[in-house]
């Protein structure tokens, strides 16, 4: 909740995002890359389904993670287009 308050206070209108303390997998992106990069899909489609402008993060691995991969996982994930979130 203090991320949620935090970003409250900067301003933002903060969504119910179920999925906010879930990992992206960043820790296992090279022994177990297609875990990693589900984990982070399933992050990205949750803020996309929510029309998120951004996600506010703390971790550093999520950050790479989140931004970095995206390409990864609409080459995986044909039928997707840019997350841009």
């Amino acid at each position: 909740m203090s991320m949620d308050k935090l970003a409250q206070a900067c301003g933002a209108e903060v969504v119910d995002f179920r999925s906010k303390t879930e990992c992206c997998g960043g820790t296992i992106l090279v022994p177990k890359e297609d875990v990693a990069l589900s984990l982070t899909k399933q992050l990205l489609d949750e803020a996309k389904s929510l029309s998120a402008d951004c996600i506010v993060l703390a971790c550093p691995l999520c950050s790479t993670n989140l931004e970095l991969r995206q390409a990864d996982i609409e080459k995986k994930h044909k039928h997707l287009k840019d997350y841009h979130v």
